[in-house]
Parts: C-alpha cells; sequence; structure tokens
C-alpha cells in the first residue's frame, strides 16, 4: 500500500512536466511525418519523366506504392512507423500531378534533422525534473500527504503457514493391453499457414526496422505502424490480442507477421474471425492453439 501511495503522489507531482512533454512529443511526430512526406514526394516526382507518359506512370508509381514506401525506407533509413498509410495516401496523391510538385530541398531537410538532434533535447533539457518545485502550494500539499505515510506505515500483515495433508495413497495396477485395440490413427496433416513467404519477408524488413530487443517488439513500438492502417482502435485491440499467441506483451517475428496480416485484410473490408485459426498460427507457435 505505501509504495502505490508513492507511486500516486509522484505522478501527481509529475502533471506538469508530464505534460509539457506529451506537447513535445506531439511536435517531433509531426516533424518526422513531415520528413517522411518530403522524401517520398522527392521519390516520386524523381520517377516520373520529363516529357511523355506522364499519366500513364503516375498510374504505375501509384499502383506499386508500397515498393516505393520500401525503397525509400531503404535509401534514407526512415522508421516505418513515419510513413503514412499507403491507401490513404495514394488517394490524396491521385488529386495531383506529381510532376508538378517541387524538388526535394536538402536544406530543409537539414533543418529538420537539427531540430529533432539539438533544438528539442535542449527544449527538453529546460524542463524542471522528476515532481513538484518545492516552493509550490501543490508540492507543499504532496510532500506534507508523503511524510505522513511514510510516518504512519500500515502493519505487516501477518501470515500463517497450514501444512497441506499428504494425499491418500494411490493403488495401481498394471493392466494388460487388449489385443482387439486397433492401432493409432495418423496424425492429421497441419495446414499451411496462411501467410504467404513473400508477405513474411514484407514483414520480417518492417519488424527489423523497430529494432527488437531479444527478437521481441514492445506494444510502444508496433503502435504506430498499425495505426497507419487507419483502423479504429477497437479492431487494433483484438488484432494485438489474437497476434500475441504466447501473451507476453511483446511480438516476435512471426507474431508480428500475423498482426500485418490481420490489419491488412481489416483495411481490406474483410472482418476479423471470432477466433485466431489453425492456419493463422505460425507454425513455431501450433502447440498453443486451443481449438
Amino acid at each position: 500500500f505505501e509504495a502505490e501511495m508513492r507511486d500516486l503522489l509522484t505522478d501527481l507531482k509529475n502533471v506538469p512536466r508530464n505534460a509539457a512533454v506529451r506537447k513535445v512529443n506531439e511536435l517531433v511526430k509531426r516533424v518526422r511525418l513531415a520528413k517522411a512526406h518530403a522524401y517520398i514526394v522527392g521519390h516520386l516526382k524523381k520517377e516520373m519523366p520529363s516529357m511523355f507518359g506522364k499519366d500513364k506512370a503516375q498510374a504505375k508509381l501509384l499502383a506499386n506504392l508500397e515498393d516505393h514506401f520500401l525503397k525509400v525506407h531503404r535509401a534514407h533509413q526512415l522508421p516505418v512507423g513515419d510513413f503514412p498509410d499507403v491507401t490513404k495516401f495514394k488517394q490524396v496523391m491521385e488529386a495531383h500531378d506529381l510532376s508538378k510538385f517541387p524538388k526535394l530541398d536538402m536544406k530543409q531537410i537539414e533543418a529538420m534533422e537539427q531540430v529533432l538532434a539539438r533544438e528539442i533535447p535542449r527544449l527538453m533539457a529546460q524542463f524542471p525534473q522528476e515532481g513538484t518545485q518545492p516552493g509550490s502550494a501543490v508540492g507543499q500539499a504532496l510532500t506534507h500527504v508523503s511524510e505522513h505515510v511514510a510516518a504512519h506505515p500500515p502493519p505487516p500483515q501477518q501470515l500463517s503457514y497450514q501444512p497441506a495433508e499428504p494425499p491418500p495413497s494411490q493403488l495401481t495396477y498394471a493392466a494388460q493391453p487388449s489385443p482387439y485395440v486397433a492401432a493409432p490413427a495418423a496424425a492429421p496433416t497441419a495446414p499451411a499457414w496462411a501467410i504467404s513467404p513473400a508477405d513474411k519477408t514484407k514483414y520480417d524488413e518492417v519488424f527489423a526496422t523497430m529494432q527488437p530487443q531479444g527478437g521481441l517488439a514492445s506494444g510502444l513500438a508496433v503502435r504506430p505502424i498499425l495505426e497507419r492502417s487507419g483502423l479504429p482502435v477497437d479492431v487494433l485491440r483484438q488484432v494485438w490480442n489474437f497476434s500475441d499467441i504466447d501473451r507476453d506483451g511483446n511480438l516476435d517475428r512471426d507474431e508480428f507477421a500475423v498482426a500485418m496480416h490481420l490489419t491488412r485484410e481489416c483495411a481490406a473490408g474483410r472482418p476479423l474471425p471470432p477466433s485466431l485459426p489453425i492456419d493463422m498460427y505460425p507454425p513455431s507457435k501450433r502447440h498453443l492453439f486451443s481449438g
């Protein structure tokens, strides 16, 4: 109880600081999105012909937009979470002439990188450290409560031990096998994984961009990638629940492939199944399938 009370008081003291940090994080997110958009548009304009066949070339570029996203990602090492949703970006670009966009201005890109690398850390350094300033009324009130909790700790809980009764002895009889028992049926062939090798390769490349720790990606790392689909939060929550097959709060390479596959299916208008079918389970986790 005392530890929980201390955590609560610390959180209350940090409310003003956390609100400012959230605003800065939102600014960083917008800058990174603008940077990714600039690289994408610059790449598409570079692929456009200078004279004839512009309409046909633009239609071909937008039809293979996902492949061009991967090219930009590899060329400039941009996090996948910074890229826009492919479908929405395509719909917007169809109303514009890609050849009329200005060329990529590297000076503006360098200015955005300067903001991310220097200006934002300098701004963060000006924020107060954990807790409210001692001189403020809120800080004094919370400190008084904290001191009161420390001075009056709850009594320790008394634990009692009751030895378990030994189980009754069991008598076993060695039964002889029946000569009429049929031979065991052959195990059914496991269905093939619903995720194709080509899609799995693409998903593995995206997974590697999240810099997984110990082969695992956290929910904070996976969330922006799934949110690019534009699906409702309740749908994405169900996608996560299906994908986290071993229930460890993280996704490994195979589980992430399941999440990406389900997200693409939902974005295409197909509903989620009531439960994850056996063919969606990675071969390495088929033993966790409960039917």
